[in-house]
């Protein structure tokens, strides 16, 4: 996590599946996820990640991906690389900026429970001294993502 905080950038890509915490902790650190394969995430997986500016992200000027494949990738040689002559510091602050914003505003656990229990019809208990509980137990059908 100290990494994320002290970085610009992280690469990540599919392990396991796509929807998975690291990208939550990369985003939760300050740091711009770049995902080698965001092309090949099917429709409804990271479906509250904003997959327009994580693109985005992977077209700032300077910023090179290419090298990044899936082996270097697992064996921790990943070649990704900042070209700081042709770097676009503003449109880096912009993208990081606003993706900061989306996981304050829409990623932390306070902010999916409430998601949650309006997309279930449980607003209500969202309301100061509601002492219903709900259990949630989330997950994805295996080989699904």
């Amino acid at each position: 996590k100290r990494d994320y905080r002290t970085s610009r950038f992280a690469a990540t890509m599919k392990k396991q599946g796509f929807d998975c915490m690291r990208h939550y902790e990369i985003l939760a650190g300050g740091a711009v996820p770049l995902f080698l394969d965001l092309d090949q995430v099917p429709s409804g997986v990271i479906t509250h990640l904003p997959r327009s500016l994580l693109h985005r992200a992977t077209q700032i000027p300077g910023v090179d991906i290419k090298g990044c494949t899936r082996m270097s990738f697992r064996q921790g040689r990943c070649g990704m690389h900042v070209d700081h002559a042709a770097f676009d510091e503003a449109e880096y602050r912009s993208v990081a900026r606003t993706l900061l914003r989306h996981t304050k505003e829409h990623l932390t656990t306070r902010a999916m429970a409430a998601y949650v229990l309006r997309q279930t019809g449980n607003h209500a208990l969202m309301k100061p001294g509601s002492r219903k509980t709900v259990l949630y137990i989330g997950g994805s059908p295996f080989g699904s993502d």
